[in-house]
């Protein structure tokens, strides 16, 4: 599809969810370059070619913009998890999970930069339905995902599956900040066989903390 000039509004139902998805890609583009403290509506807007008012009446602030955002990775995450499950021939439980669970989430580094922002900003200067609009829609991946996991895996009920994913955010949230600190600190660091102890690889940490996590629970005899 042609993209829209800049000059003209947007007046159809298809053109105007054109321009959201244009805002939403130049947000990415925006965030893989830089921090999410350093990216503006102004550059995010200039970024899409869209004018910033007409920004604005897409999403009311950078907050709900970048919410749009992480609910658009966490979609396609979704989709890629359970694929990945079905896909998957090994016969361990643990082995399953955490192995999709983490091969899907470190192919997009995107998605696990947002999930600190979402954690640590964006809540916090939501307005309280929009908290709750996004909570609804976590909620609900929250137990499609789990029930997935249920059927795949019918050691671990819908329930325990659900714990599992919210404790998985958390893990996500932490390992993707010791794997990737503040540029000054990863250059303070780097190479120094006095700090090798903070040099951690987000997949293989992910992968083993819920595997031995998921045995744990199902105590599975692999």
């Amino acid at each position: 599809m042609a993209s829209i000039p800049s000059k003209l509004r947007a007046r159809s139902a298809e053109d105007k969810d054109q321009r959201r998805q244009q805002l939403l890609d130049a947000a990415a583009r925006q965030l893989a370059d830089s921090t999410y403290e350093s990216v503006t509506v102004s550059a995010v807007a200039e970024a899409a070619g869209i004018a910033k008012p007409s920004a604005y009446g897409y999403f009311r602030s950078k907050e709900t913009l970048f919410v749009a955002l992480t609910q658009r990775e966490l979609t396609a995450w979704c989709s890629a998890f359970s694929a990945a499950l079905q896909r998957s021939r090994s016969r361990s439980p643990a082995r399953i999970v955490a192995t999709c669970l983490t091969a899907t989430l470190a192919e997009r580094p995107l998605l696990v930069q947002l999930l600190s922002v979402v954690h640590a900003t964006l809540q916090a200067n939501l307005e309280p339905e929009e908290i709750r609009a996004f909570k609804r829609f976590t909620l609900g991946m929250l137990f499609e995902l789990a029930s997935a996991i249920a059927g795949r895996v019918p050691s671990i009920p819908v329930e325990q599956g659900a714990r599992l994913l919210l404790l998985t955010y958390a893990l996500v949230i932490g390992l993707g900040q010791l794997a990737n600190p503040p540029r000054a600190v990863r250059e303070a660091i780097e190479g120094d066989p006095e700090f090798a102890a903070f040099s951690i690889d987000f997949r293989s940490e992910l992968e083993t903390t819920l595997e031995r996590l998921i045995r744990g629970w199902t105590r599975t005899v692999d």
